[in-house]
């Protein structure tokens, strides 16, 4: 963005999106006025965005160093759009993104929290693509769940919903990657201390403190893949962490499987992630995809195994979901007493944090003046921008 512009937007807080450990997000709207080319008249334009606050300035180390690790990013289609960064005058950073949709966990719980087999391993090729992308970055996210895969939103001459991965706020350096560029020491990853908060998705390495790898992030989005289409894990529903960790050591694919009620394919797909044909790096993930891609081929153009042969991705990808039917299905489901009542979510350690609502208010009201005192001056565009107290 030019320094014009940036001068003359005005900020307005529109709702808060979610409140988490570490941060705030915010639905904002920016307003400025833009001089037509051949025109001596100004135009009006305004375009809602989303600000993430950290919530105090001890937390502005997880958005200083998911800016950076955004800048790093660039702009895909895989990932949200940065837009920009910087710091409040009491210490607290922010960042500016692109305004999404729902996520993955909004999405799927609007037609009950289940999707048909079909419907999960489209949403769960879209996110290993995704993955994918991110691993070959150089980078272990540390924190895949279905709060954190969200839905662009839909422009009118683009058919296809895009999903994009967001909250980098936990990732960290790939410890065993190799890093050809300088552009990585820029990025204050801290490694320790960084495990995830969604026991529910998480590795029994991650569930006990252990630092997160490229694996633990695929099985992550195992785990996160086998509920789209059952509605639950083994340990769904218990509380104690401690338990729920005995079930996560104890437990082998295979189990885990069997108990959710999924589908074989799952088996095959766990197995190829704990082979050691997948634990170099990079890693190759096209194994995975061949075994998707093999089930959806059975699935949607009712091909045998012993003919399937290779399609584009295109094919798959541009397959899209039909999301009436599938509420059809589970509202029909539930008539029939087939289907339980299911919600996506951490229940065992939960994202966000149930503040009361006066205690949100506050923060929304203080984090609108702040908007007003600072004029949102970009993170180091400005000499002398230090935290209170920094030396």
């Amino acid at each position: 963005m030019s320094s014009q512009i940036i001068d003359s937007q005005r900020w307005n807080i529109i709702k808060t999106i979610g409140h988490g450990a570490h941060s705030t997000v915010y639905e904002v709207e920016r307003k400025f006025h833009l001089n037509d080319d051949f025109s001596t008249k100004s135009k009006q334009i305004n375009e809602k965005l989303a600000i993430k606050v950290a919530n105090a300035q001890e937390n502005s180390i997880y958005l200083d160093a998911e800016a950076e690790l955004m800048k790093i990013l660039g702009e895909t289609k895989f990932f949200c759009k940065f837009i920009e960064n910087g710091i409040f005058p009491d210490g607290r950073s922010y960042i500016v993104e692109e305004l999404l949709n729902q996520t993955l966990s909004q999405r799927i719980n609007s037609v009950s929290g289940i999707i048909s087999l079909q419907s999960s391993l489209l949403i769960a090729r879209q996110c290993l693509k995704i993955i994918e992308t991110f691993h070959h970055a150089g980078f272990v996210h540390n924190d895949i769940k279905p709060d954190n895969f969200v839905y662009r939103l839909i422009q009118p001459d683009y058919c296809k919903e895009e999903i994009v991965l967001i909250d980098f706020g936990l990732s960290a350096i790939s410890e065993s990657y190799q890093l050809n560029s300088s552009i990585f020491t820029n990025v204050n990853c801290v490694q320790h201390n960084k495990a995830s908060r969604a026991t529910r998705y998480s590795t029994y390495r991650i569930h006990e403190g252990n630092i997160g790898t490229q694996i633990d992030d695929l099985g992550s989005w195992l785990n996160m893949s086998i509920e789209f289409s059952t509605g639950n894990l083994p340990w769904s529903h218990i509380k104690d962490r401690n338990i729920a960790g005995e079930m996560k050591k104890r437990l082998s694919i295979a189990d885990v499987v069997q108990q959710s009620g999924a589908d074989a394919v799952f088996l095959q797909l766990g197995n190829i992630i704990e082979s050691e044909s997948i634990t170099h790096i990079p890693l190759d993930y096209r194994p995975l995809f061949d075994i998707i891609d093999n089930r959806l081929q059975q699935l949607i153009f009712n091909i045998e195994p012993q003919q399937i042969h290779h399609i584009s991705d295109d094919d798959i990808e541009m397959k899209l979901i039909d999301w009436d039917s599938e509420r059809k299905l589970n509202e029909d489901n539930k008539k029939k007493g087939r289907l339980k009542q299911t919600k996506i979510t951490d229940i065992i350690l939960p994202t966000f944090e149930k503040d009361d609502d006066s205690k949100i208010e506050e923060e929304d009201k203080s984090t609108t003046k702040q908007f007003k005192q600072c004029g949102m001056k970009q993170f180091g565009q400005h000499q002398g921008i230090k935290r209170p107290g920094s030396s």
